[in-house]
């Protein structure tokens, strides 16, 4: 996957010139990871999405104007990096949203793409997660498949086989 995302950067003329890295943990666990440079252009959605506060996700004000960026793409490439699965239906970690922004992300998930959503709590207090419920899967599969690496069809078990 991370192979993938870094030629789709690299398209875009977004990532360093420094090629991905490869870590050997001391558990033997092998990491990837690269670098990108920040560009001033896509400010505007680090202000709308953190404004004053840069360690708090939040949903902006004007997210009405973000709805149509949330495409099958965007949403297989949320799944890849933010999703897990569970045994009745398939999590997206939104833990730094309030209750009320994961209530409305289960709704434009539900408007857009007619999946049946809710949200969990995490265990911490406060913290809560999309779950996309076991009746969805085989739509959101149908949905994103062609959108997400095979590295990550484990997340929807059998309906990506």
């Amino acid at each position: 996957y991370i192979f993938w995302l870094h030629r789709q950067l690299k398209k875009l003329g977004k990532t360093s010139l420094k090629p991905i890295t490869k870590r050997i943990r001391s558990n033997g666990n092998v990491m990837y990871y690269f670098y990108t440079y920040t560009f001033s252009n896509f400010c505007f959605l680090h202000n709308d999405f953190y404004g004053n506060f840069p360690y708090k996700k939040r949903i902006p004000l004007n997210i009405y104007l973000f709805e149509e960026l949330l495409t099958p793409q965007a949403l297989a490439i949320w799944i890849k990096d933010d999703g897990g699965t569970q045994k009745y239906g398939l999590t997206i970690e939104t833990h730094s949203f309030t209750e009320k922004e994961v209530d409305y992300l289960c709704e434009l998930l539900f408007r857009k793409f007619n999946l049946n959503c809710n949200k969990n709590k995490t265990g911490t207090i406060n913290q809560f997660r999309i779950r996309i419920k076991e009746e969805s899967l085989k739509d959101l599969a149908i949905l994103i498949k062609p959108y997400i690496h095979i590295s990550k069809y484990y997340k929807l078990r059998k309906y990506l086989n």
